[in-house]
């Protein structure tokens, strides 16, 4: 009863980068999800990005879902099996491991994975920002390459119980946290 609702173009939840979480070893992030419509490219659920560095986990133009982090000088990508649906209440989870990469995680089931060894070049000026993009972005499928602006959009969707963990939650934790939601609805 206490989700928020995102409107598509200007809403965002913000915390300042002083007061965000601070990653280096292991993260989790996770949240419930009813998006009403696609967003206009990928749209972060939250994000913590500056400079080609930090992490997020964003939802794309067609339902995709994507988890991103930046590690070794490069922006590592673990993309889920499938589309999510519209207007369903979906659980995400984005898991990083030092030494194991990232795994990504639909209504608690395993649903991508990408290994690598580097560690994750976090981005802890960057403010913490939920529902919104950081900087502006171009819609994905535009017709007029030189005239299209970029612009500031955010999802369309209903977040709820949106957290980040200092560690990467095991398959069962994620489980667990699916399922303890799941049984209250």
């Amino acid at each position: 009863g206490e989700a928020l609702k995102f409107d598509g173009y200007t809403s965002v939840v913000r915390r300042k980068a002083a007061s965000a979480p601070r990653p280096q070893d292991a993260l989790t992030i996770e949240a419930w999800v009813a998006v009403a419509a696609y967003p206009w490219n990928f749209c972060p659920v939250l994000v913590q990005e500056k400079d080609g560095r930090g992490f997020a986990l964003e939802i794309g133009p067609g339902g995709e879902v994507a988890f991103r982090m930046a590690a070794g000088g490069k922006k590592r990508e673990c993309l889920a099996a499938g589309k999510i649906p519209g207007r369903s209440w979906v659980h995400l989870a984005g898991v990083y491991k030092k030494g194991e990469g990232l795994e990504l995680f639909v209504n608690g089931q395993p649903s991508g994975k990408a290994a690598f060894a580097e560690p994750a070049e976090p981005a802890p000026e960057a403010d913490l920002l939920i529902g919104s993009v950081p900087e502006k972005r171009k819609a994905a499928a535009i017709h007029r390459e030189f005239g299209t602006l970029p612009s500031w959009y955010s999802l369309d969707a209903i977040l709820d119980e949106v957290k980040v963990y200092d560690r990467g939650l095991s398959v069962d934790e994620v489980r667990q946290e699916f399922q303890a939601v799941k049984s209250i609805t």
